[in-house]
């Protein structure tokens, strides 16, 4: 990461307090140092003595950008520590820590230092940056306040990309993927998410193996072996192999599944032959933390290795499957304490494909599954199956993403089934601090009949020229399209997940 040369100017604060309201004033030093500055710039990093500020809202708040004129605007929040530091013109009401939440779903705004920062609260966006983004040129000159000098990215400053259900089987393989020969363009929106972040994981719903026969429709599923290559160079380290699909090839087909991907030095973890490989862990170490890695299915109780003999491959599962019903393993989950501790593992995620398909909201089955989960030694559950984004919830200040829905598939024939979301988890001090959701949208023969990925492929139309062309005229085939907020499905996708998001049930 290339380093910033940024103004040196030594501020003085005065603050004056007002029935709970603090003004804070500028009274320049006589010392300052010039340097290269950005001009007119506004950055989510405001700094006063090298402490950075960071602008926070409600977590299921629509809105995720805002202007420096519509941030001096709002009603301004920080807790009675911070108010001595905050930068000249700031005006904040000081509240306690048992009220931030009340005050945030009140539409305020509050000014926080990254370590008084919760997942459970929505970091903004300001005039494009973004706080837990350690892009060159950033953190930016703001307030013309006392910046630090030669900054790179924080050795405690890590994050996850998290995407939901790839599925390159179908129409996606034989008419996309296989056709143009090509196994990552798919993914070119997010390219830059996924290779700038430490670790980055999906669902890899079905198998693959050699070269399918052709399928376009069918509902046995298996890819193209060339996907492994693909996932590899775009960025993946951890894929969970226990989709509800696994299976469908057979058993030659996990094999090869597990060493293709594996060859190309991703990880995987959910399926095996043995009832011990298919809950064994992934892990990598990040800046010193080792992270880890389960997963398992909750849907396709007929692939789970339990009901196996030996040396037969299956899927992970966590729960029993009984004349319709499930109800959760308890042995079976209280095994994740003790591999927690016997891989020395700092932070674990668990991965699972589980829930109701079509819907946006969990079953009482998934949320007393989750907290049996996390209770037994995860950090956060990341779900997929549904096909629809899905609510989250916080068990105190761990999250359960239900469904981030569809991320490359080919069900383009309803807007819930296009309507996905990948995520940014963004850590500082091994604490999660901010879950940043990116929705996206897929199109394909359901909207029209030009698929527009010869000319992507051929460099006859950018990404930002396919981003803008109408969609009814053409797009890449389901081609996950990062969406920017100004985009009708962006608010549609958030209004979806956020319909029984809680941030409170389990307090």
């Amino acid at each position: 990461m290339k380093k910033l040369k940024i103004v040196i100017l030594t501020l003085t604060f005065v603050t004056i307090s007002v029935v709970g309201i603090v003004y804070a004033t500028q009274v320049p030093s006589s010392n300052s140092i010039s340097g290269d500055f950005q001009e007119g710039t506004f950055a989510t990093k405001l700094f006063m003595d090298g402490l950075p500020f960071v602008p926070v809202t409600y977590f299921t708040n629509m809105d995720s950008d805002i202007t420096k004129e519509e941030l001096l605007k709002s009603q301004l929040i920080s807790y009675e520590e911070n108010i001595e530091i905050l930068p000249e013109g700031i005006i904040a009401e000081i509240i306690s820590e048992e009220d931030i939440y009340a005050e945030l779903a009140a539409g305020k705004i509050a000014l926080l230092r990254p370590s008084q920062v919760s997942p459970k609260m929505k970091t903004l966006i300001v005039d494009g940056f973004y706080y837990w983004d350690y892009e060159e040129g950033y953190p930016l000159v703001s307030y013309q306040l006392k910046f630090t000098s030669d900054v790179e990215k924080e050795d405690e400053h890590h994050t996850f990309f998290a995407g939901g259900e790839i599925i390159p089987a179908r129409a996606v393989d034989r008419l996309g993927l296989n056709k143009y020969n090509n196994y990552t363009y798919l993914f070119d929106y997010y390219r830059d998410d996924i290779e700038d972040s430490d670790i980055a994981i999906a669902l890899l719903e079905n198998s693959i193996q050699g070269n399918p026969s052709p399928c376009t429709g069918c509902m046995s599923f298996l890819g193209d072996e060339q996907v492994a290559g693909g996932l590899s160079e775009v960025g993946f380290d951890f894929l969970s192999t226990a989709g509800n699909h696994a299976g469908d090839a057979g058993q030659s087909a996990y094999a090869s599944t597990i060493s293709l991907l594996n060859d190309k030095e991703i990880q995987t973890t959910g399926t095996g032959d043995t009832e011990d490989n298919v809950i064994s862990p992934t892990v990598m170490e990040v800046n010193g933390v080792r992270v880890g890695m389960i997963s398992a299915d909750d849907v396709a109780f007929y692939y789970w290795k339990k009901l196996s003999n030996e040396g037969v491959y299956g899927t992970n599962w966590f729960s029993i499957y009984n004349s319709g019903a499930y109800s959760i393993d308890e042995e079976r989950v209280q095994q994740i304490n003790s591999i927690k501790e016997e891989n020395e593992i700092d932070y674990l995620i668990v991965y699972m494909s589980w829930g109701v398909e079509y819907t946006n909201y969990p079953t009482n089955h998934q949320q007393n599954l989750a907290k049996a989960i996390l209770d037994n030694g995860a950090d956060i559950i990341i779900g997929s199956h549904p096909h629809w984004v899905q609510s989250i919830e916080f068990y105190g200040d761990k999250p359960i993403i239900y469904s981030l829905g569809n991320f490359i598939f080919d069900q383009t024939h309803t807007t819930p089934t296009r309507e996905g979301a990948t995520v940014k988890l963004h850590y500082l001090d091994q604490e999660l601090k901010s879950i940043e959701i990116m929705p996206h949208l897929i199109c394909g023969y359901h909207q029209n009949n030009n698929d527009l990925t010869p000319k992507l492929l051929g460099g006859e139309l950018s990404l930002d020229e396919i981003y803008d062309y109408p969609e009814a005229n053409g797009c890449v085939f389901w081609q996950a399209k990062k969406l920017k907020p100004d985009h009708p499905s962006y608010r549609e996708i958030l209004e979806r997940m956020f319909e029984y998001t809680s941030i409170s049930e389990y307090e």
